[in-house]
């Protein structure tokens, strides 16, 4: 379903030199100084500089998801087709597709419409084997968060957003059938 994956894990990406160093120790342990510098330098000594894990991706999970790089752009067009293919065949049923700016490209990790009978309607699609779901959860609501203080009702537009909310399949592999399949149920 992702875009890419990699079997686990992933990368993270950004233009902050800084953020860029500490996410490097984040994902080694919290060693400021990692193999392939040391390498470089002939050096072994390394330190822990802070609190860190073993995030780092094996070579045969780089290569997958490099392999998968190349494939990206194909597959991004995909998407926006499927996205295309739906929203039109909504327009009369119970459901709303999210919009986005014009000036945006939309990847379409997930294609989601708000509807105000979400919960009846994803148990009628999911007995109907259309594989629908919520995503998310707004994070303040988790049983953690609220252990610490949060609670439900301080970001009200969230809490409307979360239970109107619902993701339609979408992967490459959809065919037009598959998505007149899935609208089906929102008539």
């Amino acid at each position: 379903m992702k875009h890419i994956t990699t079997g686990e894990g992933g990368m993270a990406v950004t233009n902050d030199t800084v953020l860029a160093e500490k996410m490097r120790a984040f994902r080694s342990h919290g060693i400021a100084v990692d193999t392939h510098q040391r390498d470089k330098d002939n050096a072994w000594f390394y330190e822990m500089t802070e609190l860190g894990f073993n995030y780092r991706l094996t070579d045969i999970q780089c290569a997958l998801g490099f392999s998968q790089l190349e494939k990206l752009d194909k597959w991004l067009v995909k998407r926006n087709e499927l996205a295309q293919l739906y929203s039109p065949k909504l327009e009369n049923g119970c459901a709303t597709p999210l919009t986005c700016s014009d000036d945006v490209t939309n990847a379409y990790h997930l294609y989601v419409v708000r509807t105000k009978c979400r919960d009846e309607l994803f148990l009628k699609m999911r007995e109907g084997n259309i594989g629908v779901n919520v995503h998310y959860i707004p994070v303040y609501l988790h049983p953690y968060y609220q252990s610490l203080g949060y609670s439900k009702g301080i970001c009200p537009n969230a809490e409307k957003a979360y239970a109107e909310i619902m993701s339609l399949p979408m992967w490459v592999g959809m065919h037009e059938s598959d998505i007149d399949r899935v609208v089906r149920f929102f008539d």
